[in-house]
């Protein structure tokens, strides 16, 4: 256990953030820990305090590791105890570690010098450090204005907030008095043996220390496997049988990749690579086979190991069984693929029985002398037709969009926008629709995922739909930005125009500029989740400045593609 020899929870770690001031009010788990620490200095003996108090910090701030010290006459902490479970298995549990003032981490020297809270909720691991600490906080403990001792803590399950900081500073502000008390009247006990940082722990040999930490090692609840350079397996803790079906004796000597799933062998082989050339630590989820051949589901946890002497030539692994998570995420993926075969099926259905609506209600409107009310009635009912077949298409979009990432291509834009224009003319064949527009083939190419057409078709639609006019005009113009990293293509119509409330909200699902008018609201969404996707941006501006009544412009950024 060398990390015990040196600072036990933080080393050459700077401060990643200051602790301000803040308002805080005492929670009833704030008043309890102040009751139990109360307690614990009247009652207890002078031997059990600093262990007791530690233990309950480090409950109440579920973290793993901690130390609780006083600085003494030489400006040295002395600590009486580290992390408690550690120090039982060592056999330290009644004696003093003292780290001398020059040899502090800077956390420790910050929170000394600067009278405040430290702390990091980066994963850390220091030279010379056999157990990975995930994050770590630094409180000094003030009397009177002077520093009079320190607790740190490390390895929370979750990170460090202001909330966590503010609870330790209260905690550390009321040790503060007791602590203060206890040095003034016995600062050292003589019959205790004080074991100096820097003497090398003498009094322990180095065997002891792997002997305890042999005994640590295997009370680790997860699987822990160690490799070297070569990828041989030189040492194992009995866990492994619970996961693996491998004794220790069986796994030792073996080469790891022959545990390793083939699939996911190249994978470790890659990871183990970056770990020895920088030192990284990585978290992987792959598939291990066990002894009787089956493969199981795991998370490794894999980092540098170094010896006794500093040096590096080891690589630890501690395994976690992700069975149970695995097989929830393949239920729901086959529940989300069942779901879309029903949806395609439900799409391909309603669609077949939506043209058969559309196409009699646009013959019944060619039929002459129809009444104007029966004429109205019809046009309805061919409007809705529409609306349907717009949802079905948009929502079908959005779960393709909604699936892994495709893969961006050069897409001439002038061949989707021609394509477009052709689309909302034929179906609104009922309505004077012109479209202005200077773009020539092969002029604007755009970074796109292969949906530009549903860009374009909605925003004229969507323009088409809610422009009252006898004529409905849509003017079409493209320019470069002035980086030249982006094609600009402007829409502007003469319809009721986006209230400046709504601009922003039109592109979100379900949402519409004008409640009363019909239509789902998904066709501007699915036109902003294919631009957002392509690296573009979307939004509605007044085509006439200031006056939200005058006609719509929407405004559509794109990459600029490569144009060979």
């Amino acid at each position: 256990m060398e990390d015990l020899k040196k600072n036990p929870v933080f080393e050459n770690i700077g401060p990643e953030i200051i602790c301000d001031d803040f308002e805080f009010e005492p929670s009833d788990d704030d008043l309890n820990i102040k009751n139990q620490i109360t307690r614990i200095f009247k009652n207890c003996p002078e031997d059990e305090i600093f262990r007791k108090v530690l233990l309950l910090i480090l409950e109440t701030m579920n973290s793993r590791y901690g130390v609780f010290g006083y600085i003494d006459e030489n400006g040295d902490l002395v600590c009486p105890i580290v992390t408690c479970d550690i120090l039982d298995r060592l056999g330290l549990s009644e004696r003093n570690i003292i780290f001398p003032r020059e040899r502090w981490d800077v956390f420790w020297n910050y929170a000394v010098k600067e009278k405040r809270a430290f702390f990091s909720n980066d994963s850390l691991l220091p030279p010379k450090r056999n157990i990975p600490v995930n994050n770590a906080l630094t409180v000094p403990i003030i009397y009177q204005d002077d520093v009079i001792g320190i607790i740190s803590i490390g390895d929370k399950s979750a990170d460090y907030n202001d909330k966590d900081i503010k609870l330790l500073e209260n905690i550390a502000h009321h040790i503060a008095p007791s602590l203060f008390s206890g040095l003034k009247n016995e600062n050292t006990n003589p019959n205790r043996e004080i074991i100096k940082e820097n003497q090398g722990f003498s009094n322990i040999s180095e065997s002891d220390y792997a002997k305890d930490y042999k005994h640590v090692f295997e009370k680790i609840a997860n699987p822990i496997v160690i490799i070297n350079r070569n990828g041989l397996i030189v040492e194992c803790n009995n866990c492994v049988k619970d996961i693996l079906g491998f004794s220790r004796d069986e796994l030792i000597g073996q080469v790891i990749l022959n545990i390793i799933h083939p699939k996911y062998r190249g994978m470790v082989n890659e990871s183990l690579k970056r770990i020895w050339d920088n030192g990284n630590s990585y978290d992987i989820e792959y598939k291990l086979i066990r002894k009787d051949g089956q493969s199981i589901d795991v998370s490794v946890s894999s980092s540098e190991l170094t010896d006794w002497n500093g040096g590096s030539g080891h690589n630890i692994w501690m395994i976690f069984d992700i069975t149970a998570r695995k097989k929830i995420e393949r239920k729901i993926i086959e529940e989300r693929n069942r779901a879309e075969v029903y949806l395609d099926i439900m799409a391909r259905d309603i669609k077949n029985l939506n043209q058969a609506i559309s196409s009699y209600s646009e013959l019944l409107l060619l039929k002459p002398n129809l009444s104007e009310q029966f004429r109205k009635y019809i046009q309805t009912t061919l409007d809705q037709s529409r609306s349907i077949s717009d949802l079905i298409s948009n929502i079908r979009k959005l779960s393709e969009l909604e699936k892994d990432d495709i893969e961006l291509e050069n897409i001439d834009a002038f061949k989707e926008l021609v394509a477009a224009c052709e689309r909302v003319r034929r179906r609104y064949p009922e309505k004077s629709i012109r479209i202005s527009q200077s773009m020539t083939e092969s002029e604007v190419i755009v970074k796109n995922n292969g949906s530009l057409f549903n860009v374009f078709f909605n925003i004229m639609s969507n323009a088409i739909k809610f422009d009252k006019h006898t004529e409905i005009f849509i003017d079409i113009s493209h320019s470069l930005t002035p980086d030249q990293d982006y094609w600009k293509i402007e829409f502007k119509d003469n319809g009721p125009g986006v209230n400046d409330n709504f601009k922003a909200k039109i592109f979100n699902q379900f949402e519409k500029g004008n409640h009363n008018l019909n239509g789902s609201g998904l066709g501007l969404a699915v036109a902003n989740e294919i631009v957002t996707r392509s690296g573009g941006k979307i939004w509605v501006e007044d085509r006439d400045n200031g006056d939200p009544n005058g006609g719509s412009n929407f405004v559509v950024l794109l990459p600029v593609g490569d144009n060979t």
